[in-house]
């Protein structure tokens, strides 16, 4: 009788482990999100999938589209003290004056860091990964590319008001 019971147990135990194991999708919500401050406004995609970064055949325009990529969401700089520092980094970065980023980043840590991911920053000073820019006229849009190896870890949009 012993062993019945303890057979019994021991197949609900197994019964309810593989019932309880089914894998179950979790959809993120469908939504815009925008946080509203004086300084920029950040826009994340339907979901918070990231975009596709690409650029143009003739490479004059780079853009993010699509799904399953490495752009992150739009920031939308607005006329502030923010817009004069992200705007001298963007025009060195575009000019290919890394020297000049390197000490905008620097002298600016605190203020870029609210816009650009701190890990993305520390990362490119301690010479981990490597920063280009690319932009979009037509959109007003700059896109910071870091990347390690040759490869895109990610790429921050910034759209200029």
């Amino acid at each position: 009788m012993k062993k019945l019971m303890f057979t019994g147990a021991i197949l609900a135990a197994v019964g309810v482990s593989v019932f309880s194991c089914t894998k179950e999708t979790v959809k993120p919500a469908a939504e815009n999100v925008q946080e509203n401050n004086a300084e920029h406004v950040v826009t994340k995609m339907n979901g918070g999938d990231l975009r596709v970064f690409s650029m143009s055949p003739d490479g004059k325009d780079a853009k993010c589209d699509g799904s399953n990529g490495n752009c992150l969401p739009d920031v939308v700089i607005r006329p502030s003290r923010l817009q004069k520092i992200v705007t001298d980094l963007t025009d060195n970065g575009l000019s290919g004056n890394d020297d000049i980023v390197r000490e905008i980043i620097r002298g600016h840590f605190d203020e870029l860091r609210t816009v650009i991911s701190e890990n993305l920053l520390t990362d490119y000073l301690n010479n981990k990964l490597t920063l280009s820019m690319k932009e979009n006229s037509s959109t007003k849009s700059v896109f910071l590319i870091f990347s390690s190896k040759g490869e895109i870890v990610n790429v921050q949009p910034f759209i200029f008001e």
